[in-house]
């Protein structure tokens, strides 16, 4: 059934006397019923969007007849039951397409305003013709459109063919159409919410920004304000980035290694709403590793410790993180910054650290007394281990070194350690003995072992989390962009 339904009060109660008899759809003599228990005198006239004559019901007589639309009289409102010869459409597509429709009879009936109610019933829930897509957008209707509310079809049943309404149940729907007409008369447009889900991404000289929309405020949201400053500075600037709806936004012309706040203010039709949470990041000049799922390149110049990748901020088990140029240093024993990615595999975890001397300690990872993965050192040698199996590599820690480590495994089929090396890296493959890694977070320093036995402290200025197993060969390429990319901030890495 494609039918919306618009009604008013005439200004005389008469019959179409004269007019044509068309056959009557069932449930608006109901509707005309129930609404007239409710003293609200109606006529009720369909016009289908199908169709380009206007044609009129007579609430009096039950008959549809041939009715001039734009005769006096006083539009109630507008109801809509439509949308099942529209599967297959997007709910972008359908809504967009819907918004233009109720603007355009608001404007162009007579009696109509912005404010005529507007109300949007649901299809046959599981019926033969009825899409998901379409729902959505018929659901979220009165998000969209101030003065406009929403019918459900929640235990309404067929009438036997799987599309249409049984008797019983268009009566009960008929009673929450009215319902949904009393909520659109009060549900005007405000406003949009404030964003709360600001995040930014760093890159060279710019930072990606991006964020959820918000409720709407009943009127569509057709504009961000994207405001930024530097976060030792007062004043915010605008971003101009154009009018767009897009829920992201590419700030750039940054300087590298200058601390930004950002903020974004959602606008519609009434005005704009309030400024969202604060994102503060710091761009920085090199680049991120394709497909890595997390990639901190640390020091002074990233102050909160956040990942290239989707912002993920390292967080101190118990002492902060000391910050110099290029790097940071952990804080010994339970003295570890922790990210939000599990070790669970398949993983490849890369470091790049420099020890503090020969103690005994942990350079990254997730290693607890029962479960975990880890890169670290005994005896003052490095060692790697994904539980229950345990890599001695031989190569001693070198206080003045900088080392490329790796670990990649896969719970229970792969495993491959790498240490680079000028002329003979390391390379260890214990098999398929990864099985007992866990799900605890993966970081640097000592995040869960916390023994006295292992205290030493360690220089981290790269750290890489791929949520696969790499090969040697793919390693080995990650190696050479690193020295590369640690080389423009100062940090030359142990190899050729």
């Amino acid at each position: 059934m494609a039918l919306s339904t618009a009604f008013w009060t005439p200004p005389t109660p008469t019959s179409c006397s004269g007019a044509t008899t068309r056959k009557s759809l069932p449930w608006l003599p109901t509707l005309s019923t129930m609404m007239a228990r409710r003293r609200i005198r109606s006529a009720w006239a369909s016009v289908s969007p199908r169709l380009t004559r206007r044609r009129a019901f007579s609430a009096l007589d039950g008959r549809y007849c041939s009715f001039p639309w734009r005769r006096a009289g006083h539009l109630k409102g507008i109801l809509w039951h439509q949308g099942e010869s529209d599967g297959g459409r997007s709910a972008a597509s359908y809504s967009a397409d819907l918004d233009s429709l109720i603007s355009r009879w608001r404007s162009s009936f007579t009696g109509g305003s912005a404010s005529t109610p507007f109300i949007a019933g649901e299809l046959l829930q599981g019926g033969s013709q009825t899409d998901a897509n379409i729902v959505t957008a018929l659901t979220q209707t009165p998000d969209r459109n101030a003065y406009a509310a929403f019918a459900s079809a929640t235990g309404l049943s067929s009438g036997g063919d799987n599309l249409h309404f049984s008797a019983s149940s268009q009566r009960t729907f008929g009673a929450r159409y009215f319902t949904g007409y009393q909520a659109a008369l009060t549900n005007a447009a405000t406003v949009p919410d404030a964003v709360s889900t600001l995040s930014g991404a760093v890159g060279n000289n710019q930072i990606t920004l991006s964020w959820i929309a918000p409720a709407t405020g009943h009127s569509a949201i057709t504009d961000y304000i994207v405001e930024y400053k530097l976060s030792a500075s007062g004043t915010w600037l605008t971003f101009a980035d154009g009018t767009s709806a897009a829920t992201g936004a590419v700030v750039t012309g940054l300087t590298n290694g200058s601390s930004y706040d950002f903020r974004v203010a959602p606008v519609n039709a009434i005005g704009q709403g309030a400024y969202s949470n604060v994102e503060t990041k710091t761009p920085l000049s090199s680049g991120v590793e394709a497909g890595a799922a997390r990639h901190w390149l640390l020091g002074s110049d990233n102050p909160t410790n956040g990942d290239l990748v989707v912002g993920d901020v390292l967080t101190p088990v118990s002492t902060p993180l000391s910050q110099s140029t290029g790097f940071v240093t952990t804080q010994g024993q339970n003295g570890g910054a922790r990210s939000t990615k599990t070790s669970a595999g398949p993983k490849t975890i890369i470091v790049v650290a420099r020890g503090k001397g020969t103690a005994n300690g942990f350079v990254c990872g997730s290693l607890g007394p029962s479960a975990g993965a880890s890169i670290y050192t005994q005896s003052g040698v490095f060692q790697i281990r994904a539980r229950p199996t345990n890599d001695v590599t031989g190569r001693s820690v070198d206080a003045s070194t900088w080392f490329f480590l790796a670990i990649s495994y896969s719970n229970g089929s792969s495993r491959l350690d790498y240490i680079a090396h000028p002329t003979t890296p390391f390379v260890g493959a214990p098999g398929t003995d990864s099985s007992a890694v866990g799900t605890s977070l993966l970081g640097i320093g000592d995040t869960y072992y916390n023994d006295a036995g292992f205290a030493a402290q360690f220089d981290i200025a790269e750290f890489i989390i791929f949520d696969a197993v790499k090969t040697q060969a793919e390693i080995e390429a990650i190696y050479a962009r690193t020295k590369t990319r640690l080389e423009a901030r100062g940090i030359t890495v142990y190899g050729p």
